[in-house]
């Protein structure tokens, strides 16, 4: 199956998203203790690329197989009652994404039309609240995925990967 969204898409974002606060973080530590001047901006900045990568690193894990998950009552059943129950937990997944989605696409909508900007940088708080959208939204495109990839795949199925 051909991936919409590249495998790589969620982790290299993720890791331009730690670099970035890193080197905010450490530019605001040079110039508190060196230059005795401290950022105004610095840690809202930071918050708000944590925000971000919090998003982000839902659809990551879904793609990755590393999200939580309770596997003691799965792994008792038998292989076809097991993989329609993992198969019921990927829909379950896909309508709670799509919510969280619209939920987040009218707040976003609503913090767009009220002009809302952020204290220190003066961003528009619909960027920040577009974490919400982007990363329900690359969730439901990753569940997706593995639901065409068991679909495709019977043996997949029964191998859970989240």
């Amino acid at each position: 199956m051909k991936k919409i969204i590249p495998d790589r898409f969620e982790e290299v974002l993720l890791v331009l998203l730690l670099i970035s606060m890193t080197l905010v973080l450490g530019v605001q530590i040079i110039a508190r203790y060196v230059f005795q001047n401290s950022l105004t901006w610095s840690e809202e900045l930071v918050r708000y690329l944590f925000i971000w990568s919090a998003f982000l690193g839902v659809p990551y894990c879904i793609n990755k197989g590393a999200s939580l998950k309770v596997v003691q009552f799965i792994d008792y059943l038998p292989a076809k009652l097991k993989s329609i129950v993992l198969m019921i937990d990927r829909v379950l997944m896909v309508l709670f994404f799509a919510l969280v989605f619209v939920f987040g696409f009218l707040v976003v909508k609503n913090s767009f039309l009220s002009g809302q900007r952020s204290p220190a940088l003066g961003l528009p708080m619909y960027i920040v609240y577009l974490s919400v959208v982007v990363g329900s939204g690359l969730a439901i495109v990753r569940v997706i995925e593995k639901i065409v990839l068991c679909l495709k795949n019977k043996d997949e199925r029964i191998k859970s990967d989240f």
